[in-house]
Parts: structure tokens; sequence; C-alpha cells
């Protein structure tokens, strides 16, 4: 059984790309219990963090000029 295991440990590892996250974890908030998990702080999508560009979005429709698909970004001020 533990030979079965590795050989398909050693197969995922051929056919999946690890792609390793900047895994951020959230100090625990004023209030929380000792020994609560801590919230991990996950990184922004695309919209929020630029990263895709006001020339890729496009909207369903607009009715004025200055509310278009750029005003659907998240946290920007």
């Amino acid at each position: 059984a533990v030979r079965n295991r590795k050989q398909r440990k050693e197969k995922v590892k051929e056919t999946v790309r690890v792609v390793k996250k900047n895994n951020k974890v959230k100090k625990p908030l004023n209030g929380d219990k000792k020994g609560e998990k801590a919230q991990q702080e996950c990184p922004p999508l695309g919209l929020e963090s630029l990263r895709v560009e006001d020339s890729q979005m496009i909207a369903s429709s607009s009715l004025r000029i200055g509310l278009g698909a750029h005003r659907g970004r998240l946290n920007i001020q």
C-alpha cells in the first residue's frame, strides 16, 4: 500500500505544476479567542490589483460618459 501511494504521488508531481503562493496569515483581531485559527489573507484578483487593464474590460451598457466598465473595480478610490 505504501508503494502505491509513493507511485501516485510521483505521477501527480509529473502532471501537476506547483505554483508557490505567498500565504500570509492575518493576526487575530482584538476580541478573538485564543486557539481560533487565523484567516488566510488572499492576494487581490486582477480587477483590484490593476492586472486587468481598463481597455480589457467592457460594459454591457453605459448611461453616461464616465460610467464605464472601469467603475467595476473593487477597492479603488
